[in-house]
């Protein structure tokens, strides 16, 4: 996830309850207009197999102080699911965490956390067209 504070962040998790498998990619942010909704969420893709690792990315393009976080998933680590982009107004230095949720019982194992800017020409999901200010975060998760 990728936050500025406890009601404005972007989150890309693996979500599993009641046997539903997915990975969500959710926004909320405060304040916002009278009747109009604080979080919202979409769905990035599929998980991996019960045992298996996956695979979540998060890409930011900064443009004219505009935020678009883009989500991705993957169940191998090459070939990549776009998910959903959301707008945002997290700032120039917004804090990343790692979440795990789904309440007692379920244990999380997280891989590798890389942080990352994207340049011309790198290697990089479709759609992620990158200018200085762009970056990326990546983190397995099984």
């Amino acid at each position: 996830m990728a936050m500025r504070d406890d009601d404005n962040y972007v989150k890309l998790s693996v979500l599993a309850s009641a046997g539903l498998h997915q990975v969500e990619f959710a926004k909320e942010q405060k304040p916002v207009p009278a009747h109009h909704p604080r979080y919202g969420n979409t769905v990035a893709g599929t998980p991996a197999a019960r045992e298996g690792w996956t695979w979540l990315r998060l890409d930011v393009r900064r443009v004219d102080g505009s935020e678009r976080w883009t989500a991705w998933s993957s169940r191998d680590g090459r070939d990549w699911v776009g998910g959903g982009t959301w707008t945002h107004r997290l700032g120039p230095a917004p804090r990343i965490g790692l979440v795990a949720m789904g309440g007692g019982g379920r244990n999380v194992t997280f891989g590798p956390l890389a942080v990352s800017a994207l340049r011309t020409g790198a290697l990089r999901p479709p759609h992620s067209a990158a200018g200085k200010e762009d970056a990326s975060v990546t983190v397995t998760q099984p």
